[in-house]
């Protein structure tokens, strides 16, 4: 609103000064799913050491586009039914 006080009516959309959205590309999301694959009990902080992007990226992704969660230091799917993370989880108490 304040541009258009100033008198600039412009529409071209000028570059902005913030930070760039994060995209989850496909190849981070197989990276991320492949490390938890070879060690379930990798860390998030392991995994952004690894590939070099933020932990709470990582976290994002884990939780929301690989849809896993973390379940008595193990990543597992969410998918699961109920009696299997019961089961998971009495196999490593």
């Amino acid at each position: 609103m304040a541009h258009f006080k100033r008198g600039e009516f412009s529409t071209c959309e000028a570059p902005l000064s913030e930070r760039p959205n994060r995209v989850t590309t496909p190849e981070i999301m197989v990276q991320i799913h492949e490390l938890i694959l070879v060690n379930t009990r990798i860390s998030a902080k392991s995994v952004s050491e690894h590939l070099g992007i933020s932990r709470e990226w990582v976290g994002s992704v884990i939780h929301a586009d690989v849809d896993m969660q973390n379940l008595s230091v193990k990543w597992v799917p969410k998918c699961l039914e109920a009696y299997q993370n019961l089961q998971r989880f009495q196999t490593y108490e």
